[in-house]
């Protein structure tokens, strides 16, 4: 039987003083592994330093220049045109270390997981807020693991962590809809919507090396967060999303109504004919956001069903592959 395939995915942006750095660790853990870089359009020598490295240690794999801005992008890219059984990610700023990536490694090679993640700071973060001076992104870290694990039942520490590993089933079947910020996310609830099996390994974070520059932004990134915990509800709890809408809007229809309806009881006309007329078409408008609830979460079914049916002919035909 064949060795498994390993293919370890540094995406990069401005990265020239630790890209070099990542790719040797990762080289001197894993020899055996191709190791490519995937310059998402940095305007510094990333590309350069990194070729050389290659060139100097020959080192299997490569780098590849994608120009769309954008984490994802360049995952998608990778996704699309390398083939490997197992597939590592992680950024190329020397923030996690790949000494660990045999713990990664371990239950995706065994078959035992489909995506292992590495947990920086085991559910409490003050370590990745000091180590990146960035206390707002720990928070919104918090606050959409908060949502997530409650909306899908679920006990994850870390959604926003960039150092992963996935089977080749997760990887060409997942499809990354996102542009950049946000794909670690969305792997999360990929796997957890379409049932695939999570595992978190504790996984130190250090400070970037001098030099490097965090491409993080407190204020654009916030916004991401705010968009990213509506998409949530809206894309994967439709019901309730909407529904909670339709009850919102209900409550102020029904606050609004009884104004009028007072006004009959008491005097037996009806004066405020605008408030009664607003009322109603409050009351309209919750019945329609809850129809629409009601008809996404339908559609939501039908893709699950459609995506699991996908999956299996997927299955097979790797099957197939393999006994040939």
């Amino acid at each position: 039987m064949n060795p498994p395939r390993i293919a370890i995915i540094l995406p990069a942006y401005n990265e020239e003083s630790t890209v070099a750095g990542t790719i040797l660790d990762f080289h001197r853990i894993r020899p055996d592994a191709l190791v490519y870089v995937i310059d998402n359009n940095s305007s510094d020598a990333t590309s350069a330093v990194a070729k050389k490295v290659f060139a100097g240690h020959g080192i299997p794999g490569g780098v590849f220049f994608v120009a769309r801005q954008g984490k994802a992008n360049a995952i998608r890219w990778a996704f699309a045109n390398i083939e490997a059984d197992v597939y590592v990610m992680c950024d190329a700023d020397s923030t996690y270390p790949a000494d660990l990536i045999e713990d990664l490694l371990g239950p995706v090679l065994a078959g035992e997981a489909d995506m292992t993640v590495g947990d920086r700071i085991g559910g409490t973060f003050s370590g990745y807020a000091s180590a990146t001076n960035r206390k707002f992104h720990s928070f919104g870290n918090r606050l959409i693991r908060l949502l997530i694990n409650k909306l899908f039942h679920a006990q994850l520490n870390d959604i926003l962590s960039g150092f992963r590993v996935f089977s080749r089933r997760f990887a060409r079947n997942f499809p990354i809809l996102s542009e950049g910020f946000e794909l670690e996310t969305e792997m999360t609830l990929f796997a957890l919507d379409r049932r695939f099996e999570i595992r978190e390994i504790p996984t130190p974070i250090v400070s970037r090396p001098e030099g490097s520059v965090s491409k993080l932004n407190t204020f654009s990134d916030g916004i991401k967060v705010m968009r990213t915990i509506v998409a949530i509800f809206r894309d994967y709890r439709p019901l309730r999303f909407f529904g909670g809408i339709a009850v919102f809007i209900f409550i102020a229809s029904l606050g609004l109504g009884a104004i009028p309806v007072c006004e009959f009881i008491s005097t037996g006309k009806v004066l405020r004919f605008p408030t009664a007329i607003l009322a109603s078409s409050l009351m309209l408008l919750s019945v329609l956001f809850f129809s629409i609830g009601l008809i996404l979460q339908t559609v939501e079914r039908h893709h699950r069903l459609s995506f699991e049916h996908t999956l299996l002919n997927w299955e097979r035909s790797e099957k197939n592959k393999n006994t040939e």
